[in-house]
């Protein structure tokens, strides 16, 4: 997502932090502060060194992790929880935004 650009530091520690955590509920307030940042400048640099905003970041880290344990057979319902969305319905509406199919769908073309 970052092509050629650095990531500094305090973006770096805020990446590491979500990819350990993204199936808890994360607050860009926490977010910044474990980076020594403002909210607003955290959003700012969060978004011009990783393309995308800190939220969106999230949501395709628990889209990603989602779609491994739809990989794996687990039910729609269950890759929600253990991905940090807050329901099956929360988890599709993402789902479906990014890969452009439903968790169902995707899951019907691996078998």
């Amino acid at each position: 997502m970052t092509g050629t650009r650095p990531i500094s530091p305090a973006i770096r520690t805020a990446l590491r932090f979500m990819e350990a955590n993204f199936a808890e509920p994360l607050s860009l307030a926490q977010l910044a502060r474990m980076s020594n940042l403002s909210v607003f400048r955290f959003a700012t640099v969060f978004r011009r060194e990783m393309g995308l905003p800190p939220h969106q970041y999230l949501c395709r880290l628990r889209i990603s992790h989602a779609q491994s344990l739809l990989r794996l057979g687990t039910s729609p319902a269950i890759a929600a929880m253990e991905s940090g969305f807050f329901d099956q319905s929360h988890l599709c509406r993402h789902f479906k935004r990014v890969c452009g199919v439903t968790p169902g769908q995707f899951a019907a073309t691996i078998q």
